[in-house]
């Protein structure tokens, strides 16, 4: 990996699968062992090529690629990068797109033109809606609906595409990757506020107003935001502040959060941070930030920047 850079790392199984990016050349997958940090495949594409988050399911990887001038829903095998078939779809010329979601027996993934559901076992197109302002973005899922934001909330059924939920809100002003913060509960950010919905009702339930990052995790009952620079972790149900912490003045550019049963890490530029959920506070830092991602069997922290990934033992 020495003269291509890293980034945007998932977790499956006993791998840890990473971009890789070329100055000279495309992007490539590649596939390390979570144990040992050796290469164990390496999935190359064309010269200008763009591949999107994995995502990992059941020993087979998901992935949104641009590769020949061609937009495509991409699933191999996690074990040695055997492609069992690479899906084409219609988007726009720009290549922007997040991480594909699984949902079930479908896989649904944005584009700048809509949201497009997939087949999962085959790769076959299920449906297809358009959206109005696309930008990249990923769906969330529950229940076999898939959510999106565009003007409001949108939710499809991912095994027929049908419109099955719709509010309409104003508030909603940008095209942007919500989350299941909760069952039935979605939250979802703007760069003004953070907005949290009854999938039930289909009604905003709490609205909070502010300079937001696009940085928003969940977990045991609480949103996790930064909010003009300080990360504020709100309750689900109302939206009220629980505690923040102010992160040091090198904090300044924020690469990601995620979230166990007890600590939640926030990566920074140059440094990621562990928070105690119980402490509310920091409790150790390691001099390294980028792109994050936590591995269940292994019970690691990967962090991936530049050309080094980084692997840091939980247990």
């Amino acid at each position: 990996m020495a003269r291509a850079s890293l980034y945007q790392v998932t977790t499956g199984g006993s791998g840890v699968y990473v971009n890789s990016f070329a100055r000279f050349g495309g992007q490539s997958l590649v596939s390390v062992d979570a144990a040992t940090g050796a290469v164990r495949w390496r999935k190359p594409f064309d010269s200008g090529s763009r591949v999107s988050l994995s995502a990992w399911d059941n020993g087979e990887l998901y992935t949104q690629i641009v590769d020949g001038g061609v937009n495509a829903l991409l699933s191999v095998n996690a074990a040695d990068g055997t492609e069992r078939y690479r899906t084409a779809y219609t988007a726009s010329a720009r290549p922007l797109f997040d991480g594909p979601t699984v949902a079930g027996s479908a896989v649904v993934v944005g584009s700048t033109a809509g949201a497009h559901g997939f087949t999962k076992e085959t790769g076959a197109n299920r449906f297809f809606r358009s959206v109005t302002n696309g930008e990249p973005w990923t769906p969330a899922a529950e229940n076999g609906t898939a959510y999106y934001i565009d003007g409001g909330v949108t939710g499809v059924s991912t095994t027929t595409g049908n419109v099955t939920m719709q509010l309409v809100d104003p508030r909603f002003s940008e095209f942007v990757t919500p989350l299941i913060a909760a069952p039935g509960v979605l939250v979802a950010r703007t760069t003004e506020r953070l907005l949290a919905v009854n999938l039930a009702s289909s009604t905003v339930s709490w609205v909070v107003e502010g300079e937001i990052d696009e940085v928003v995790v969940a977990g045991r009952g609480t949103v996790y935001a930064f909010e003009s620079g300080a990360m504020v972790a709100r309750a689900v149900s109302d939206g009220s502040e629980v505690w923040r912490w102010m992160p040091p003045d090198t904090c300044g550019i924020r690469t990601g959060m995620v979230i166990t049963n007890n600590i939640l890490f926030v990566g920074c530029e140059a440094t990621t941070y562990a928070l105690d959920l119980t402490a509310r506070r920091s409790i150790w830092s390691y001099p390294a930030g980028g792109f994050l991602s936590l591995s269940g069997p292994q019970g690691a922290l990967y962090i991936a920047k530049g050309q080094q990934l980084t692997a840091i033992g939980l247990r």
